[in-house]
């Protein structure tokens, strides 16, 4: 990082840069540069802006830097996947059991609504009658 910012403060000194600043393009962090002036700076141009006027430059120091970040990424995004698997895993032998409780608590939640939904109407439980009594 202290790379990046002494080459990125150099080039705004130098006018070569808007101002002094890194940014990321493709995942590499790079310098912002005029683009009349992208040839002061040896490295690889990762990026054009939209307007064309904005080169975003690697400088050639910096990639062996920015390499081993993304082989570091790499490596956490492997680690997480991993641990994810695990879990998921453990989760897995428990399948039955929490679908199980899903249920139920779908079932629940159904009949809160209709409780909560009788409730907002001022609604009466019903009287249920056999055929033979009759209605009166």
């Amino acid at each position: 990082k202290r790379l990046l910012n002494d080459t990125s403060r150099e080039m705004a000194r130098k006018n070569f840069a808007e101002r002094a600043q890194i940014v990321t393009r493709l995942g590499r962090q790079c310098i912002p540069m005029k683009l009349g002036s992208a040839g002061e700076l040896p490295g690889v141009v990762l990026d054009v802006s939209g307007t064309g006027n904005t080169v975003f430059k690697e400088p050639s120091t910096a990639v062996p830097l920015n390499n081993a970040l993304t082989t570091l990424a790499a490596e956490e995004e492997a680690e997480e996947e991993r641990i994810l698997s695990e879990l998921t895993a453990m989760v897995a032998t428990y399948a039955d059991i929490l679908l199980a409780a899903n249920d139920a608590l779908a079932e629940l939640d159904a009949a809160n609504a209709r409780a909560r939904h009788a409730r907002w109407l001022d609604g009466a439980a019903p009287t249920i009658v056999s055929v033979d009594s009759g209605i009166e």
